[in-house]
């Protein structure tokens, strides 16, 4: 009888342990989507055991409603289940979700991830221009001026109404030629040093050569003023008389 008592208790026990483990699970559910555990980045796939279009729809519109409430990391979620849900051919639907994702990261400040999403959008849909144009705000955030270029000429091709589109392609324009002029002097300022340190084993140095822009191409070429070497000669050897 004691054995039957104690076998009864670990029945008990373990139907216990069964509920707990049914109510982790059930935790772990996010929305109405049920997954294999509880947590997720947004761009990570995660198996759904269910697809359902209707669902998707249905968390898209509660993502919006969250989103005009300025909760943008609950809507993130939403439009999150709603990808979940949706089929992996509805390319239209999955377009918008993915847009309406990264308007919220851009909301939050999170402009790499508004390039991700917005680029997933894209590739769903490649005359999205809502998508091209918040990729371009992203890029142009995170001072990727060709890339924000690029998306924003494309948001002109597909919209020529877009004034404002038009006029960021005129500003991004000088941003990007801002940027490769002070990265060209950055490194023509690395190669003077570098050049500096091995000619001046020869008692040389770049002062003596002269770089010439040409306006119509950009391009440099190099002339030595061989003036500037006798008088850089001159005062070295100057400067070891005194000495």
């Amino acid at each position: 009888q004691q054995q039957q008592q104690q076998q009864q208790q670990q029945q008990e026990a373990d139907e216990a342990e069964d509920g707990q483990e049914a109510a982790a699970e059930e935790e772990a559910t996010i929305g109405d989507a049920t997954y294999e555990d509880g947590e997720r980045h947004p761009h990570e796939q995660i198996e759904v055991l269910e697809v359902n279009p209707a669902k998707a729809l249905a968390a898209k519109q509660r993502g919006n409603e969250l989103y005009g409430l300025k909760k943008y990391d609950e809507a993130i979620d939403c439009y999150t289940d709603a990808l979940d849900y949706s089929p992996e051919d509805d390319l239209a639907n999955r377009a918008v979700f993915h847009a309406n994702r990264a308007a919220c990261f851009m909301m939050l400040g999170d402009h790499e991830a508004v390039v991700e999403d917005c680029t997933m959008a894209i590739e769903c849909n490649e005359e999205y221009v809502k998508a091209f144009r918040r990729r371009a705000r992203a890029y142009e955030e995170l001072e990727k001026f060709a890339e924000a270029l690029a998306d924003t000429k494309r948001v002109v091709e597909l919209d020529p109404s877009d004034r404002a589109a038009k006029a960021a392609v005129e500003r991004l324009t000088v941003a990007l030629q801002k940027q490769t002029e002070k990265q060209k002097e950055e490194m023509l300022g690395k190669l003077k040093d570098l050049g500096n340190s091995l000619l001046g084993k020869f008692g040389m140095s770049l002062d003596q050569f002269q770089a010439v822009k040409d306006p119509k191409t950009g391009s440099y070429s190099i002339s030595f003023n061989n003036g500037a070497a006798n008088n850089g000669a001159a005062a070295q050897q100057q400067q070891q008389q005194q000495q």
